[in-house]
């Protein structure tokens, strides 16, 4: 009897971090982007800002330093489609700058595995992905 109690405190125990796991990503993270995304529509603000200096993501509410970025390359992933990859000179500079849990361990991942501390999908935005990633080239060679 005391072992089936057990099992049942273990399946609650794993419900539980199911829900705080569910909990940390919708509402921590999804969410506000969400809102974020809504509210530059409706102020029909760019997604995209390429200056002399920076470059401002404000889908994902990140602003770079063209001096940071050591590259800019475009890939392929099976789960998520087109992307492209922008790999900076120091991660931890930006990692310390993230207020997100959630996001810090992405970027993370994204730096090990995905070619890049930081990512743009091209469908998220108002032009050719070809477009995208030659504008973003020059304004890096130019402004490095």
């Amino acid at each position: 009897m005391a072992s089936y109690i057990l099992i049942i405190k273990d399946f609650y125990s794993a419900i539980i971090i199911f829900i705080w796991l569910l909990y940390g990503l919708l509402f921590r993270d999804l969410i506000p982007k969400l809102i974020r995304t809504g509210n530059n529509l409706l102020k029909n603000k760019s997604a995209l800002v390429l200056t002399e200096n920076y470059l401002i993501d404000n889908i994902n509410n990140k602003t770079l330093k063209w001096s940071d970025i050591e590259k800019i390359e475009q890939y392929y992933d099976v789960r998520s489609g087109d992307y492209i990859a922008i790999k900076v000179s120091d991660p931890d500079k930006y990692l310390s700058q993230e207020k997100s849990d959630f996001n810090r361990i992405i970027m993370k991942l994204n730096n090990r595995f995905w070619n890049g501390t930081f990512a743009i999908r091209p469908r998220e935005l108002k032009c050719s992905k070809n477009e995208l990633l030659t504008n973003l080239k020059t304004f890096l060679k130019k402004n490095k």
